[in-house]
């Protein structure tokens, strides 16, 4: 019995020899692909010769993961922190590309933080130079902030203009429906209107210096009116043409000659002025004419040519001239007589 026993043992020895001889090539020597399950495309996974992996169920792993391009990383994924890293082939490359033009509606790109735990943070944060300089970021509430330009052919913040908030056109128009508070100084090239305007019930600070007004002017200091540069106009055999540089300045007259001072165009922005003072001798006499012929609106005439101070009107006589809008008004404030021509 014994005997028959040390027999079988001997035979199940031998036999899981055998079984193990013929299992061992299966180990060492390559394959076309391993299958597990029923393979890729039939409930299960493949692995190709080639080292591709492919699988139809989901890829759950507790460790770290990378993808290779040779012995160079390209693509690593940390599992302790969730942070993923992304490396170009190339310095032309793309790092990180994501295709959304089959989307119709959705988010491309979906980023989640709480703002009351970020506590500072960034949903963004751009870093050039070495790696260390933040060039462009969002933070906490959606606030932006570009270390340079930022391109737009608007860019609107709140509602936009009409509104609640504010825009900017890449034209330069800046239209806002708040306050605007400038601490330093600003520069404005053309007029600036004042609730509707001079034309309405409001107010127009000319660009050449021109104020208008519906309501009344209060100045608590002194006032100073400005005289030209040229100090004076020197009257002489001959003509001078006033233009724009006149516009609501006081300019002295002197000389001892006969002069037409012809006015400017007809059409200046409605309250455009210009005052004139003789401070010369009684034979300062200069003759200011309309541009254009019977439409100077004098003392009792709507359609005179010119006006002048006559002998024994002309020292310290003043004289100014406003526009309506459409033609000149020839007022006589100072104690001397005018005498007009039609």
């Amino acid at each position: 019995m014994k005997q028959i026993r040390s027999q079988r043992a001997l035979q199940l020895a031998f036999l899981l020899c055998i079984l193990l001889a013929w299992c061992m090539p299966c180990f060492s020597a390559s394959v076309p692909s391993l299958l597990v399950g029923g393979g890729y495309g039939n409930s299960g996974a493949t692995i190709s010769s080639a080292g591709a992996f492919s699988m139809d169920g989901a890829f759950i792993g507790k460790g770290n993961f990378t993808l290779y391009d040779g012995s160079t990383a390209r693509f690593a994924w940390t599992a302790t922190t969730g942070g993923v890293v992304a490396t170009p082939e190339a310095t032309t490359g793309i790092a990180w590309y994501l295709n959304g033009s089959a989307l119709t509606s959705g988010d491309l790109l979906k980023l989640t933080c709480l703002d009351a735990t970020l506590n500072g943070g960034k949903y963004i944060n751009c870093y050039g130079g070495t790696g260390t300089t933040s060039e462009f970021s969002i933070g906490e509430g959606g606030a932006v902030t570009a270390a340079g330009d930022v391109a737009s052919a608007t860019l609107t913040t709140g509602g936009g203009y009409g509104s609640t908030g504010c825009s900017i056109a890449a034209t330069g128009n800046i239209q806002t429906n708040g306050t605007l508070t400038v601490d330093g100084a600003s520069t404005l090239t053309g007029a600036v209107t004042v609730g509707t305007g001079y034309a309405g019930t409001g107010a127009t600070l000319g660009a050449t210096g021109a104020i208008q007004t519906k309501g009344a002017l209060t100045v608590d200091g002194a006032t100073t009116s400005k005289i030209v540069a040229n100090g004076t106009i020197t009257c002489a055999a001959g003509s001078t043409t006033l233009d724009a540089t006149y516009y609501g300045k006081v300019t002295l007259i002197s000389g001892n000659a006969a002069e037409t001072i012809a006015l400017p165009a007809n059409g200046a922005t409605a309250g455009t002025w210009m005052e004139f003072i003789i401070i010369g001798t009684d034979s300062t006499a200069p003759t200011f004419a309309a541009a254009t012929a019977d439409t100077l609106i004098a003392p009792n005439d709507a359609a005179a040519d010119s006006v002048t101070f006559g002998t024994g009107h002309r020292i310290g006589a003043c004289l100014k001239f406003i526009s309506t809008g459409t033609f000149w008004v020839a007022v006589n404030i100072g104690s001397t007589t005018l005498s007009v021509t039609t």
